[in-house]
This record gives C-alpha cells, structure tokens and sequence, in this order.
C-alpha cells in the first residue's frame, strides 16, 4: 500500500506532504514538495512542518496543528489571511493549502500549491462583470 501512496504522491502535479499531525515531523514529500520549498527529499524528512513556516507565523503554528488534530476535517487554508511558505533561500510564498487527515493515526496530508498572482487584473474583470 505504501508503494501505491508514493507512486500516486509522485504524479501529483501538487506539493504533497505527510506530516504527523502530534510533533509536526515531515514523513513523506513528493517532488514537487521537494522543488518547491528548495530541499532535497533526504532534507526535506529531517524537517517538521514549522521549518516551512515563516518565522512570524512560526511561534503559533504548533497551536494551529495540534487544534486541527482535535478536530480533524478536510479543509481548504489560504484565502484570508493568506498561508505563506518559507523556502530554504528564505523567499516567500503565497499558499493554498488542504488539509486531511487519517483515523488510523496521527498522519496529516497537507497538498500545497503556490498561489499564482492573476493576470493583469482578469480574474477580478471576470468576477467584476458577474455581479
């Protein structure tokens, strides 16, 4: 089963990680986690998800996780404020973010995309004229 989880997480065209939801230690990350935030898959397992978090954000993140292990659901993060990302160049990134976890155990899957800037304005135009 463990060999079907990476192959599926390897095809992904988003960051995937898994982290356990109680210390916050990344388990498994894809490639394109890898790319993305700057690491090396064998730097990436050394990590907890708090090395990937900003450090004005970082003190309270802890928190944040342990609080969604009590109550875990799948949900979308990122819209207000948005989630930011701390690359291992320190750079910044704007997140979308899901979250789900499993019953069987402490593990959190946590799929990041980078939230890309709209084009001149298009998206908003096209919200804009539906109203």
């Amino acid at each position: 089963m463990k060999s079907r989880l990476n192959a599926l997480m390897e095809i992904l065209p988003q960051a995937v990680l898994i982290i356990d939801g109680r210390s916050g230690q990344i388990k498994e990350s894809n490639l394109k986690a890898c790319e993305m935030f700057g690491y090396s898959s064998y730097e990436m397992a050394n990590l907890t998800v708090e090395d990937l978090v900003p450090a004005d954000l970082k003190k309270n993140h802890p928190a944040f996780r342990l609080a969604f292990m009590m109550n875990t659901r799948k949900r979308q993060m990122g819209y207000h404020p948005p989630i930011r990302g701390l690359c291992k160049d320190g750079t910044q990134l704007d997140m979308d973010i899901a979250l789900t976890a499993t019953e069987a155990d402490d593990d959190v899957m946590v799929i990041c995309g980078e939230r890309q800037p709209a084009k001149s304005g298009v998206i908003e135009k096209f919200e804009a004229s539906r109203k």
